[in-house]
C-alpha cells in the first residue's frame, strides 16, 4: 500500500468517525450541514484510497469519480456552516455553489469534469487537467469559497469573545490545517510533481 493510500484511508476514517460523533451529539441544522461536510470528505478520501491501490487506469478512473462525489460538494458545505456559525446571509452566493456542484457532478458522472488518470509518483494512477472544465471550477467551486469562508470566519473571530471566540479561534485553525492538505491535491493535476501528502493534515483537521 502507497503512502497515498494510507493518508486516504485515514482520513476517511477518521472523517466518518467525526460525523457520526456529531450526529450522536446534536441535532442542530449547523452540526447537520458540518457532519455533511465530514461524509463529503470521508468520501472523497475514500475514493482516493480505492484509486490509489487500482491496478489499472480504468478502474482508477471510477474511484475517482467516486471521489469526486464527495469532492464537489466539500467546499460547498464547508461554506454553509462557515455562513451558519457566523449567522450570516449568503443565500445567492449559496446558490451559485450548490449549483457548480451539482452540475460538476453531472459531468463527472458521464466522464466530462475534464480530467484523465496517468500513471504517477511509479507507484498510483493520479489524475491530471484535461481542459478548461478542471481549470475554471477548481477556481470558483474550490478557492474561492474555501477562501472566503476564512475570511467570513476571520471577521467574526476578531468580534466574538468569550466561549464563542475560542470556538472559531479553533475551528479556523482546524480547517484552515485541513484545506491546506487538500489543496496539495491540485498539485500534480495541473503539472506539479509534488507527492500529495497532505491528506494526513486533513487527519489533524478531525483531531
Amino acid at each position: 500500500m502507497n503512502i497515498l493510500a494510507v493518508a486516504s484511508l485515514s482520513l476517511a476514517i477518521t472523517c466518518y468517525g467525526l460525523a457520526i460523533f456529531i450526529i450522536k451529539n446534536s441535532d442542530k441544522k449547523l452540526h447537520r450541514l458540518w457532519a455533511l461536510f465530514n461524509v463529503a470528505v470521508g468520501i472523497w478520501g475514500t475514493g482516493i484510497f480505492l484509486a490509489s491501490i487500482s491496478s489499472t487506469a480504468e478502474r482508477a478512473f471510477r474511484f475517482w469519480q467516486f471521489a469526486h462525489v464527495g469532492g464537489c460538494f466539500v467546499s460547498v458545505f464547508f461554506f454553509h456552516v462557515m455562513t451558519i456559525f457566523c449567522g450570516l446571509n449568503k443565500k445567492r452566493f449559496l446558490i451559485f455553489l450548490y449549483a457548480q456542484a451539482i452540475s460538476l457532478s453531472i459531468l463527472n458522472l458521464f466522464g466530462l469534469a475534464g480530467y484523465k488518470v496517468f500513471y504517477a509518483f511509479d507507484s498510483l494512477y493520479y489524475i491530471r487537467a484535461d481542459n478548461f472544465v478542471y481549470v475554471i471550477f477548481p477556481i470558483f467551486l474550490w478557492f474561492l469559497p474555501v477562501i472566503y469562508g476564512h475570511i467570513l470566519l476571520f471577521r467574526s473571530y476578531r468580534q466574538a469573545s468569550g466561549q464563542r471566540r475560542n470556538q472559531m479561534k479553533y475551528l479556523f485553525a482546524s480547517m484552515f490545517i485541513g484545506f491546506i492538505g487538500g489543496t496539495q491535491h491540485f498539485l500534480p493535476v495541473y503539472g506539479i510533481n509534488i507527492y500529495p501528502y497532505g491528506n494526513f493534515l486533513i487527519v489533524i483537521y478531525t483531531i
